[in-house]
């Protein structure tokens, strides 16, 4: 959206939903004659959503055989990711944010926002919100803002803040 408008530095856009063209780019940015100084990461979402889809994807193959192994009825809408697939998942992912958050430049990393529900009664009630990807997502970094609109205007609060400069 912002790419070619006024009063906005030149930057470089990859379009990319894809794990491995963002390991990729990662391996690029890592190295210290890159010519970037700053990697945004828009949302970090997508990327776990990617991440789940293809362990979703070898476990709809592996179910597949087993079922034709055995001559068994096999519907791939049936096949749901298991405890194992979820430690794949987590396991990559956590690798992924270890090589973003080690990278030699300033990160921006967005996720969307997902609301965080319990049960009270027989009624699910939202009793906040928290980042759209693996759970531990914003312990990863040193500054996590969470964007809001009040009153016609939006604010940014300060979630968490390792670097003192935005102290209350």
């Amino acid at each position: 959206f912002f790419a070619g408008r006024k009063g906005i530095s030149e930057f470089h856009v990859i379009a990319t939903k894809s794990y491995r063209d963002v390991i990729a780019a990662l391996d690029f940015l890592a190295k210290p004659d890159s010519g970037y100084a700053t990697l945004v990461i828009d949302p970090v979402t997508i990327l776990y959503d990617q991440l789940q889809e293809s362990q979703l994807v070898v476990r709809t193959k592996k179910a597949g055989a087993k079922a034709a192994r055995n001559r068994d009825p096999f519907d791939a809408d049936d096949v749901d990711l298991e405890m194992l697939d979820w430690g794949r998942i987590k396991a990559r992912y956590k690798a992924l944010m270890r090589r973003i958050t080690n990278l030699p430049m300033h990160v921006v990393v967005t996720a969307r926002e997902k609301d965080v529900t319990e049960r009270r009664g027989s009624e699910m009630l939202k009793v906040g919100v928290r980042p759209d990807a693996e759970k531990g997502t914003a312990y990863e970094f040193d500054v996590v803002l969470r964007f809001v609109a009040r009153a016609g205007k939006r604010f940014a609060i300060v979630e968490k803040d390792r670097t003192g400069t935005l102290a209350l």
